[in-house]
Parts: structure tokens; sequence; C-alpha cells
């Protein structure tokens, strides 16, 4: 057997060191780049937490390390109770509401996979949130009349705002990047910005004057039992906006506005490029491309 001397091997082993952390500096200037510093879109620290997974190197699809993603932030709260701020694993957005990463990468995952269609993974999730004994008429739109006849809230289930947006996008985003699937070279984080861009995500400076309260909940810390209700009802894929807050609160902080006002998530998907599609006739609960 061929001796390899100490000073060869060391010398080798830094030199695939170098090149390791070359790459990894060449896909974080990657995403840099985009406008996106990691000290104020607090998404960046999922892509970096990911990558230094210890499994993250072996996982031989993009599927497994978006599994590995989520896993990353398994440990973050819903909210920081300490104070009602918006937890990292919120990534808020001024034309795709609040969305929870950890419903979007495991939708994206299903998807990318092929485990599941985006239609699937839309309908699976209306109905994981109670959906199913909510009359379809009333999906996609909380009325005071379903509020004023729900006599026990609790029976609607769990839809809140940032459930089945979070699904729907995190499923059209994973179906985009299925054809990658075993290309673990592939720039899962590049892909990510590249496709919540149009969205237009909120810097910390400005998410860090808002509450979990406000915009995860979307009720206030004293809730009426009709605020209570509606947080419960959010069956749709239309995404809850606040842009004339976020652009107010962008102001207070010095910064230009955010974005375009508008009133309702079907005009502000429309801003994004996409629109609400329906599932089995009747659900609104998947994400098209607008044409």
């Amino acid at each position: 057997m061929k001796k390899v001397s100490s000073f060869r091997f060391i010398r080798n082993v830094a030199a695939l060191l170098v090149a390791t952390i070359a790459l990894t500096a060449v896909n974080t200037q990657a995403a840099d780049e985009k406008g996106y510093d990691p000290a104020q879109y607090s998404f960046r620290k999922i892509f970096i937490d990911g990558a230094q997974d210890g499994r993250w190197a072996g996982a031989t699809s993009n599927s497994e390390r978006l599994i590995i993603l989520r896993s990353a932030i398994k440990h973050w709260s819903a909210s920081d109770t300490k104070d009602g701020s918006i937890s990292p694993r919120y990534v808020v957005t001024c034309y795709g509401g609040v969305i929870d990463m950890r419903h979007f990468l495991l939708a994206a995952a299903a998807a990318a996979s092929g485990t599941k269609s985006p239609d699937e993974i839309g309908y699976d999730s209306m109905v994981s949130e109670g959906g199913m004994v909510v009359p379809s008429q009333y999906h996609g739109e909380v009325t005071a009349k379903l509020i004023e006849e729900t006599e026990d809230w609790a029976w609607v289930g769990s839809a809140r705002a940032d459930d089945i947006p979070s699904d729907a996008l995190g499923a059209y985003w994973g179906r985009s990047i299925a054809s990658k699937n075993g290309d673990v070279s592939f720039d899962l984080e590049g892909s990510f910005i590249d496709f919540i861009s149009p969205f237009i995500p909120v810097p910390n400076a400005v998410t860090a004057k808002l509450t979990f309260h406000e915009l995860v909940l979307g009720y206030s810390e004293s809730p009426s039992r009709a605020e209570l209700v509606a947080s419960q009802l959010w069956l749709t894929a239309r995404p809850k906006v606040f842009t004339k807050r976020l652009n107010a609160v962008a102001k207070e902080v010095g910064l230009k506005p955010l974005c375009d006002d508008v009133d309702n998530g079907d005009d502000a998907l429309a801003k994004a490029g996409f629109r609400v599609e329906k599932v089995a006739g009747q659900y609104p609960v998947k994400l098209g491309h607008e044409l």
C-alpha cells in the first residue's frame, strides 16, 4: 500500500476545506446579491442553519434537504412569548401574507418529491385544519352570519390565516423545482429567493415593530368572540394582507413604502403574478400562475 505523508494528507484536507468554504461563500454571496441581508431577513438563517446540519452533505435529494431546513426551525416557538414578537419561523410578505415556513417547507418537500400533488396538498391541508366541517360556500370568506350561527366556535377547526396559504405557496414552489429534486448541487436558497421576491419579503426593521397577535393570530390581545371565530376560519389559499400597516410602519422606521396598498388577498396575489385555484371544484386551496 502506498503511504501518504502526513504533510500531503493535511494539505489535501486543507485544500478540500478551502474549496468547500469557497463554494459556500459563492452561494451566500449569490443570495446577498439578490438584496437580502441575513441581518434584515430572518429566512436567510433557515438556510444557513440547514446547510450546517450534519445530514445536509449526505442528502441525496432536495426534498430531503427541505425537510432538514424544516427541522432547523423546529426549536423556534410559534411566538416569542416574552415580548409577543413574531418568531423567525415566519416570513412576513406584502403580497403573500405571513408565511409559516414549517408549513411551507413540508408542502414543498412533498411536491418536489412527487409524493403529493399541489391539489392533494391543498385538499389535505384544508381537511387537517378542520375545513370539512364548514360548508364549502363559506370557504374563502368569513361571514358575520356564520359567526353568529356558530355557538361553539371551537368546532370549526384551527385554520389560521398563515396555514393554508403557506401550504399552497410551498406546494407551488416545490412542484416548480421537482425536476431538480435529484440534483443536490441545485441552489435551493437562490430558487426560494427568486420565488418569494415578487411577494416582497418585509425586513426585520419593520416586523420587529409588529406583534404575533396582530399578524399571525389576526386578533387583538383581548379578542371578541367574533375575532376568535374568524381567526379559525381561514379556509383558503388567499393570504391575509397588511400592506397599509406594513407601509405605515416602514415610514415610522425611516424606510420608503414597501409595496402598493391592496385591499384583499386576490389583489395581492395578482401583484405577485399568482391567483387562487379551486380543488375538487369548490375548495380555493391551491395557487396558480396568473397569465
